[in-house]
């Protein structure tokens, strides 16, 4: 629990499912729903180098599909590496996706604050 890196390897998947749910319900009410679409998939979290190399982890991701045929997937995320903080996720099926392992959720509100100010 005191070591950040192992406590979110050891989260339990219904807790994951909790904190995506959270997240979903946090990003649906503060985007505009003709600029992009949120959903929540089951996925895999790379764990990746040291004592755990390459291996992946059931988690729950937090998708963002952009409805704007200006706004493309690699913009955003483009523009999210530039925010302060950096939002870092990562495309897939041409849909944005936060992986909530890797996330607080005391960001969650924040999190919706800066997909607005880059959506709108």
């Amino acid at each position: 629990q005191q070591i950040p890196t192992l406590h979110r390897i050891t989260i339990p998947h219904a807790e994951l499912k909790k904190k995506a749910q959270k997240l979903y319900r946090i990003l649906s009410k503060n985007l505009d729903k003709n600029i992009a679409k949120v959903h929540i998939k089951a996925g895999m979290s790379r764990v990746g180098g040291g004592s755990f190399p390459e291996d992946d982890l059931p988690t729950y991701l937090v998708a963002l599909e952009f409805l704007n045929p200006h706004t493309s997937t690699n913009f955003v995320k483009q523009k999210l590496l530039s925010t302060t903080p950096p939002v870092v996720g990562r495309i897939e099926n041409d849909m944005f996706m936060l992986d909530v392992r890797t996330l607080d959720e005391s960001d969650y509100s924040l999190l919706a604050t800066i997909f607005k100010s880059i959506l709108d």
